[in-house]
């Protein structure tokens, strides 16, 4: 009976890893550039949190979850850079504050000028 029951924990516990790995290999195909700095930093944490609990041998299956389900929530909370949506409003005479002019030329939306 003691078998049948570490065995189930072993494999709920490899079902928390598989599902944390399979969304840290998702979290590898974000691309910086299309969020905004602060964004990313967050998600990039909760990424490399993620990836420190995945490559621990003494994670427990509740550490797999806590780690999965905070790196979804950071990929959720990613604040996407619409550039075409900014090329068009600087083209029709927007001035962005000196603060939103760093913010895109460190973001990539346009070229520092």
């Amino acid at each position: 009976m003691i078998n049948k029951i570490e065995k189930a924990e072993s494999e709920r516990i490899n079902n928390a890893k598989e599902a944390l790995e399979a969304e840290i290999k998702e979290a590898g195909k974000v691309d910086k550039a299309s969020y905004t700095e602060k964004s990313y930093l967050v998600f990039k944490k909760a990424l490399v949190a993620a990836q420190t609990t995945a490559n621990s041998t003494n994670s427990t299956k509740e550490q797999y979850q806590t780690s999965l389900d905070a790196l979804k929530a950071a990929k959720d909370s990613l604040v996407k850079v619409d550039s075409e949506k900014v090329q068009q409003w600087i083209k029709n005479g927007a001035k962005p504050t000196d603060t939103v002019d760093r913010l895109f030329k460190n973001n990539g939306v346009y070229e520092a000028k």
